[in-house]
């Protein structure tokens, strides 16, 4: 049995540089994917995998000047972009690739935070350890 993973990080490869997000207090990645199992007239056969790649969703900070990451931008601008979430400090790296931003919410209040919601959807996914 494994240790539990203190934390996870989430960094961001786009056209305004490749780091680590950090005004950020939630991330999710939830794929779409569907699995059949494909039947003969002998009976079961194997399956059959719908994976359409999956949605996002990312809770930011909203923040005054000039923002980590301009999320409307990215928006406007249909932007492709990759993602990887690390459990760190050595556990799994997954990247989502082809990364789009489908809305960016109003910023809106969470415990006295300002808080945006990005969502989106990604094509594919890749694990690298």
């Amino acid at each position: 049995m494994g240790d539990t993973i203190p934390k996870r990080i989430l960094n961001i490869n786009y056209s305004g540089g490749n780091f680590a997000l950090k005004r950020l207090e939630t991330f999710k990645f939830e794929p779409d994917k569907t699995v059949e199992v494909a039947v003969s007239t002998e009976g079961p056969i194997g399956h059959h995998v719908n994976d359409q790649g999956g949605s996002f969703t990312f809770n930011v900070y909203a923040e005054s000047g000039t923002p980590e990451v301009n999320w409307h931008r990215v928006d406007a601008s249909r932007e492709v972009f990759v993602c990887t979430t690390q459990d760190w400090p050595s556990g799994s790296r997954i990247q989502y690739r082809g990364c789009m931003v489908e809305k960016v919410g109003a910023p809106t209040e969470n415990n006295g935070k300002q808080m945006i919601e990005v969502t989106g959807k990604w094509l594919s996914k890749v694990v690298i350890r």
